[in-house]
């Protein structure tokens, strides 16, 4: 790939993440587990807002949340609501700190969190693949690959012991 090239996926990439950051999106997704032929499907809403947080709302079939917050995590579900403070998640706090400063355009913000590979796709498509660089995040996932082209539209999640995840995004309108 020729180095303009590079630059431009790059930047288009770059662009379509930081945007993602700062909007929402209704999601579909579908994780296999390791022996298994059958899908688990579920479905809501994320809420993404640059420097706050991540609020993720599973709406099927069961309704939960997790607020991804600047110093927890907060779970709600059935059993009720359960804070993890940033003490408790001690990779989480890496992998928020470095989104916060790719949110505000460090390009390099994932460096010594991940290892980051991008491809050009079609119709000024892109891919990022990730790999965690600390040993200790791959019992969490083993890789992450994103695909898109204005927005992120898919990401698949594998795990160490073979699950796989695939989440679909579409983008939802902005309420003024």
């Amino acid at each position: 790939m020729s180095p303009a090239a590079a630059f431009l996926l790059g930047a288009t990439a770059v662009a379509a993440m930081q945007k993602a950051l700062d909007s929402s999106a209704d999601w579909t997704m579908e994780r296999r587990l390791p022996g298994s032929s059958r899908a688990l499907v579920s479905s809501g809403e994320v809420h993404c807002t640059a420097g706050g947080g991540i609020f993720w709302q599973v709406l099927k079939p069961f309704v939960s949340s997790v607020a991804m917050t600047t110093n927890a995590m907060v779970f709600t579900d059935e059993d009720g609501r359960r804070v993890k403070p940033l003490a408790e998640l001690p990779h989480y706090d890496d992998i928020r700190r470095a989104t916060d400063r790719f949110a505000v355009g460090e390009t390099n913000a994932f460096d010594g969190v991940f290892t980051v590979r991008e491809t050009a796709l079609a119709a000024g498509g892109w891919r990022l693949e990730l790999t965690p660089e600390v040993s200790a995040m791959r019992r969490l996932f083993t890789a992450v690959e994103l695909t898109g082209a204005a927005l992120p539209t898919n990401a698949v999640l594998t795990t160490g012991d073979g699950c796989t995840t695939v989440i679909r995004f579409r983008e939802r309108p902005r309420v003024r």
